[in-house]
């Protein structure tokens, strides 16, 4: 794990809470007497597109929670400008699972180009992002 996520995940608030509130609507939509009554083409389409959406909505928060607890860090750019400056800045992303929101640290210096260490969409740290 980066050394930007100074914090372990089980200190972390209760995160997750769309995709459970999620998950207990598309419960009772399966004990509705509609969904009884629908074919097995039917109710297989529900459960695979609410569950994709379940499955994104776990990714999207697990990124949030990520980006939540992620440690400020000296940050040095290829062009030897130390980055003093940070705000909260984040991206889209393209995952197997739909489209997530993926929050992150920028680091800044006037005149010089963001960069962004703790990258998890990339899984690994890296410099700027694109």
């Amino acid at each position: 794990m980066s050394q930007a996520y100074a914090i372990s995940l089980p200190d972390a608030p209760a995160p997750f809470v769309r995709a459970q509130q999620h998950a207990a609507a598309t419960e009772q939509q399966l004990l509705s007497t509609e969904m009884i009554g629908a074919s097995h083409a039917e109710v297989e389409a529900y459960a695979n597109e609410r569950g994709r959406e379940w499955a994104r909505l776990m990714l999207e928060d697990h990124l949030a929670l990520r980006a939540e607890r992620e440690a400020r860090v000296l940050v040095v750019g290829a062009d030897g400008a130390e980055r003093t400056q940070a705000r909260n800045t984040g991206r889209h992303l393209e995952t197997v699972v739909g489209n997530v929101a993926v929050p992150r640290l920028g680091y800044q210096k006037p005149g010089h180009e963001d960069l962004h260490p703790a990258h998890p969409a990339a899984g690994r740290a890296s410099g700027s992002a694109p």
